[in-house]
């Protein structure tokens, strides 16, 4: 059953990732492309309009993506130098307030786009809507993945494999070094919890990488 929900999971994610780059294409041809007919006096002046609707979309969308890769700045100079079950615990809370801000931000998007519905973009007569349901849409996406990454914290980590999209064992996942399939010298050692806090958006980036601090 995981199996096929991961696998459902990848789909979508790669559906989002292709809309979200073909936004960004129409996006940048719609900035650069009037740019160089105003230069010949002949300007398009819907495309501004466009670019804004479109960019609103992208925004929600790579905040997703983000959002799923654990992309997000976060700062762990005191979480990881906690116990596991502590940084679960403050894991588990870091989730619990960004999933009440979507929550509000669904609801209140809600209620904007319904109150867009008749203003309308001045030059293409489209209504202001089309860009505002953005927002709850988006909320929606991200509030369905930081439910998946409580999930992730409450099973005590899900497999690394897994959560980039990969079936066990892809992606090198022997041992480094090609030796007796002892750990890599100097690597850390494998914990579930702090792969979990990790995954919640309290360890990423290129600061994330320290050892943690004892049990």
């Amino acid at each position: 059953m995981r199996r096929a929900a991961a696998a459902v999971g990848r789909r979508l994610a790669r559906v989002e990732e292709l809309l979200s780059r073909t936004l960004l294409a129409l996006l940048v041809l719609l900035v650069f492309v009037p740019a160089v007919t105003r230069t010949f006096n002949r300007p398009i002046i819907w495309s501004i309009e466009i670019a804004q609707l479109l960019f609103a979309w992208l925004a929600f969308l790579g905040a997703n993506q983000a959002m799923r890769a654990g992309a997000h700045i976060g700062v762990d100079v005191l979480t990881r130098h906690l116990p596991p079950r502590v940084r679960r615990a403050v894991a588990l809370g870091n989730l619990g307030l960004i999933a009440a801000f979507l929550a509000a931000l669904l609801w209140h998007g809600i209620e904007l786009t319904f109150v867009s519905v008749d203003r309308r973009f001045m030059t293409t007569n489209l209504s202001f809507a089309f860009a505002t349901v953005a927002a709850p849409l988006g909320a929606a996406l991200l509030l369905l993945t930081t439910v998946g990454r409580v999930a992730a914290v409450l099973r005590g980590g899900a497999d690394d494999d897994e959560e980039r999209g990969e079936e066990p064992g892809e992606g090198g996942g022997g041992n480094p070094d090609g030796g007796d399939g002892g750990p890599r010298r100097g690597a850390p050692a494998p914990d579930g919890d702090r792969g979990a806090a990790g995954r919640s958006g309290l360890r990423f980036g290129a600061g994330a990488s320290g050892a943690d601090g004892p049990a």
